[in-house]
């Protein structure tokens, strides 16, 4: 399921290499870290997997990481808890001088048996094209079994125009077949939005016959407020706007578009889309997707606290007539989302989700999942020393731990701060707004104001620094 998905990734997403509110322009990175994911039955009570991963960065004296290497050990865990090594793995990563990844490998320990390979090839021409080829092996045997290919086109302003992948399937070391592909293509409009974005994937179907899926983006309306998005054309945006668990709706400057989907030897069906922000304190967000079937989807979206809790319904109707209003009558499921936050460093995400067992049945909750997270730091330099994350799921009611991911951080050093984005003092670009984002990329607002304690990235127009607040 989607939703337990999205929690399992969210509790093994590691913080910022580190903060300082030190005024001597720099700032702490670690070195090592390590991860210990316990995975429990009976209530909570009874612990019947441990995965551990240990970390170890190499660094070179700006900062920027050289090579690192990672070891995860998974083992099963019995009654009287004896445990079980039951996979070992080691993934290497080598970086170029710009901190990007150009080479990734994995083997199965203790034999050292290469499993996975990944390189990176960057190319600079009129505009960049960077592709990636990744190579899966049998353990066994040794032999490939499946060869990715993804290939990243840009345009002159640095901003993606194409993503494509290609998965090529082997049989006995030799090419035997396709695995899911899929392509995206963007055009730019003249005020520098995306006027049109273009989904195309194919797979095979129980047959074997291929199939075709389109979804074609169009009649961009932009204007909405931002929630949070990276700077826009970057290949962090572009990952952002087209994961499966977001989707361009969740891009809150976009107000309204037209979505068409096609497929293979089906009739295209069409979607109108439309966001409406409403501002205050805290801004409400609401998603309007309708179809000719009568299917009609609205997310409600509101932020509830300064560090970004929200409260989010997300309701699927069915049978809704024209530019009818939805009823509860015409409910078919929703999703309840609440992240309550106590402070920047602990908070707790509960989903609930709703089902109708039959047409004049009302709604029931038929699955309750929470994450919780905890995060401990540096009480004199405030870097992140420990994180720790939660999941459960409930029974009549009772919250009951599912797994619990302790992560720490440690071999901090201090490194210039210009490691990570080259500083300005030249004059400010009054023709461009200010944006403001966290040492890890995330766009926070146009000041500084309201915003805790710590070191930021300011960007006026194409020049950026670093402030500590």
């Amino acid at each position: 399921m989607r939703i337990y998905s999205l929690l399992l990734c969210m509790a093994t997403v590691a913080p910022m290499y580190g903060q300082t509110t030190a005024p001597d322009a720099k700032e702490w990175l670690y070195g090592h870290s390590k991860t210990t994911v316990t995975n429990y039955a009976a209530g909570g009570d009874v612990i019947t997997k441990v995965k551990t991963s240990d970390l170890l960065n190499t660094r070179d004296n700006n900062g920027h990481i050289t090579n690192d290497e990672k070891l995860d050990n998974e083992y099963a865990v019995y009654e009287d808890d004896e445990r079980e090594l039951i996979s070992s793995l080691k993934t290497t990563h080598r970086y170029d001088a710009k901190s990007r990844v150009v080479d990734e490998a994995q083997y199965s320990m203790p034999d050292n048996t290469l499993m996975y390979h990944h390189s990176t090839i960057y190319r600079t021409m009129s505009a960049d094209v960077v592709l990636d080829m990744a190579t899966y092996y049998d353990e066994t045997t040794n032999q490939i079994i499946r060869r990715d290919t993804e290939k990243r086109a840009y345009d002159e302003n640095k901003r993606i125009t194409l993503y494509s992948k290609q998965s090529t399937l082997y049989t006995d070391g030799n090419p035997s077949g396709v695995g899911d592909n899929y392509e995206y293509n963007v055009e730019y409009g003249y005020d520098g939005n995306i006027s049109s974005l273009t989904h195309v994937s194919y797979s095979t179907d129980k047959s074997g016959a291929e199939k075709k899926e389109t979804d074609t983006y169009t009649n961009m309306v932009w204007g909405g407020s931002s929630k949070g998005e990276p700077e826009q054309g970057t290949e962090d945006w572009f990952r952002w706007i087209t994961n499966v668990s977001y989707d361009l709706s969740s891009y809150s400057g976009l107000k309204s578009y037209v979505l068409e989907h096609e497929s293979t030897g089906e009739d295209a069906t069409m979607s109108y889309c439309t966001v409406d922000v409403t501002k205050g304190e805290y801004d409400k967000y609401v998603f309007t997707s309708r179809s000719g079937d009568g299917k009609c989807n609205v997310i409600e979206s509101v932020q509830t606290d300064k560090w970004g809790g929200f409260h989010s319904i997300n309701s699927v109707y069915t049978g809704v007539k024209d530019d009818a209003q939805p009823t509860d009558a015409n409910l078919e499921k929703k999703y309840v989302i609440e992240d309550n936050y106590t402070d920047r460093d602990n908070h707790e995400m509960r989903v609930d989700m709703w089902l109708k067992a039959g047409a004049d049945a009302p709604a029931e909750i038929v699955l309750s999942l929470a994450y919780a997270e905890s995060v401990e730091r540096d009480a004199e330099n405030d870097y992140v020393t420990k994180t720790v994350s939660k999941i459960y799921s409930f029974d009549d009611g009772e919250k009951m731990l599912e797994s619990n991911t302790e992560t720490v951080y440690d071999d901090y050093k201090q490194y210039p701060i210009t490691t990570a984005i080259s500083s300005a003092t030249a004059g400010k670009d009054m023709s461009a707004p200010t944006r403001v984002y966290t040492l890890d990329g995330v766009y926070v607002g146009k000041s500084l104001d309201g915003l805790s304690k710590g070191m930021y990235i300011v960007k006026d127009g194409v020049k950026s620094r670093k402030v500590v607040k």
